[in-house]
């Protein structure tokens, strides 16, 4: 079922109230909502005494201010909840995306640590042929495959303890 809603801004209401006057039941729903002046509440009142029940009841509300108090307590309680709920499910969200961040960089990282380890293994390699041959020098394979001297001996010192 469609709904109709009009927005009356009450501060212009309250301007026009004062030049024209109560003229509607209309007028006077929309008094009784915006003005607090007891000269006017009166007057309205006398017009329309259906207000009378209404300003009874909220007279009885502003004098037990402990159950007013009491209402605004609650709703802040529900929308403290609400934001802790939300600040939980934001920071989850955030954990998440940060653990599937990681992931994909350990992920990376496995296939750097593969590559390098496949790379070292083939520069090893590549150094004991060269030392097999024995045409070159230790200093010349160091030189030719960029690495110290006595890395290159350590590799050597290996291929003498497996022969």
């Amino acid at each position: 079922m469609p709904q109709e809603y009009v927005y009356v801004p009450l501060d212009i209401f309250r301007g026009i109230l004062h030049n024209k006057g109560i003229k509607s039941e209309l007028d006077a729903w929309l008094t009784f909502l915006c003005e607090d002046d007891p000269e006017m509440i009166e007057f309205l009142i006398r017009q329309y005494p259906q207000f009378r029940e209404l300003y009874n009841e909220v007279y009885k509300l502003c004098e037990n201010m402990e159950d007013i108090m009491g209402c605004f307590s609650e709703a802040l309680q529900e929308m403290d909840r609400n934001t802790v709920q939300y600040m939980i499910e934001e920071q989850q969200a955030q954990i998440e995306q940060q653990q599937s961040q990681i992931k994909e960089k350990d992920s990376q990282l496995e296939e750097m640590r593969v590559a390098v380890e496949k790379e070292a293994k083939e520069k090893i390699a590549a150094i004991e042929r060269m030392l097999k041959l024995g045409k070159l020098s230790v200093e010349e394979i160091a030189e030719c495959q960029s690495v110290s001297v006595q890395t290159v001996r350590e590799i050597e010192g290996g291929m003498q303890q497996k022969a």
